[in-house]
This record gives C-alpha cells, sequence and structure tokens, in this order.
C-alpha cells in the first residue's frame, strides 16, 4: 500500500504556507495564489506526467504549454463547476499517438478524476509548428 502523502500548513496573522516533506514552501498569497491556483497547478503536473506514460516510445515533442482554468460554483459549496486545460505543443513528431495520449490521460490522470466528480470538464489541444 502506497504511504500517505503529506504536507504541513501554518496560519497566523502574518503568514499562511504550506511545506512539503522536503521542506520545500508555498505561499497562499492573497488575490495571487490561494487554494484553487495551488489545485488547478497541481492538476496540470498531474496531468501532464499521466500523458507521458501514455506517449508511445519514438514519438516525441519539443514542448507543451498547459494552462487550467476553474470557474467556481456561486452557491455553497463553491466547488469548481467548470474545469478547462489547454494544451499548446510544439514539435509533436505525432500529433495523433500525442492526441491519443492526452485522451488516455483524462480517463487515467487522479487529480483530474477527482475533480470530475464536481467538475464539467474539457481538454483543448493546439499546435505551434
Amino acid at each position: 500500500m502506497e504511504e500517505y502523502r503529506k504536507i504541513k500548513a501554518h496560519f497566523d496573522n502574518d503568514d499562511w504556507y504550506f511545506k512539503t516533506t522536503d521542506d520545500l514552501r508555498y505561499d497562499f498569497i492573497d488575490g495571487k495564489s490561494g487554494p484553487y491556483e495551488f489545485l488547478l497547478g497541481a492538476l496540470s503536473g498531474c496531468f501532464f506526467s499521466t500523458v507521458e506514460d501514455f506517449i508511445p516510445e519514438g514519438v516525441t515533442y519539443e514542448s507543451a504549454d498547459v494552462t487550467v482554468k476553474g470557474r467556481k460554483r456561486s452557491t455553497v459549496p463553491t466547488t469548481l463547476e467548470e474545469t478547462i486545460i489547454e494544451i499548446e505543443a510544439k514539435g509533436v513528431s505525432d500529433k495523433k499517438a500525442f492526441e491519443e495520449a492526452i485522451t488516455k490521460a483524462t480517463e487515467c490522470c487522479s487529480i483530474f478524476q477527482t475533480i470530475k466528480c464536481v467538475s464539467s470538464m474539457s481538454v483543448k489541444i493546439g499546435y505551434k509548428d
């Protein structure tokens, strides 16, 4: 069985932050990097890591920029209502295989599947060639 993942958070009148087990600190900055920015950032990393798992050997890409947008509900609980992942890839050697890897990631990415329980999810793919 996999061990628990863990962070430790601290909140006082001056500082709101959490630290990872490697002592990396991530600050909550009002209006700039709050809980939802961290959640959307976590989704981007988990999602693209899962895409990487499904890219066939020999298929290459130069870079991929991932933008994640989330819109919260106005009613309590204010969970995400809509989440959009936009991927802009450059130098993809096999676009069909790349897109198939993205489709598989929507089925297997754990954070995508968790957020999908409360939010509509969509993925848009564009290419810079």
